[in-house]
């Protein structure tokens, strides 16, 4: 039991450690391409880890409302109705 509970503390402190860098890659994703659906929609992931949920849900948001073009377009925008929902 404890080192299941000690495994789950380090995953999660490790994926909340790896968030920073992964916010900053997609910050400058969506720089290059505003467009781009999956650059919103992982970096409200990356948001979401660190608990900036305010950006976060900014982010979401523009999954909503940008235009679907690529195949898995869909599929970040149910993702993001269903985050949306969450208060």
């Amino acid at each position: 039991m404890t080192k299941c509970c000690a495994f789950g503390a380090a995953a999660t402190l490790s994926s909340s450690v790896l968030a920073k860098p992964a916010a900053a890659l997609r910050r400058s994703s969506i720089e290059l391409a505003p467009d781009r659906i999956v650059h919103h929609a992982e970096f409200a992931k990356a948001l979401d880890t660190m608990g900036d949920r305010t950006a976060a849900r900014e982010q979401w948001q523009q999954v909503v409302e940008l235009k679907p073009v690529f195949a898995q377009d869909r599929r970040y925008q149910e993702m993001a109705l269903k985050r949306l929902e969450l208060p």
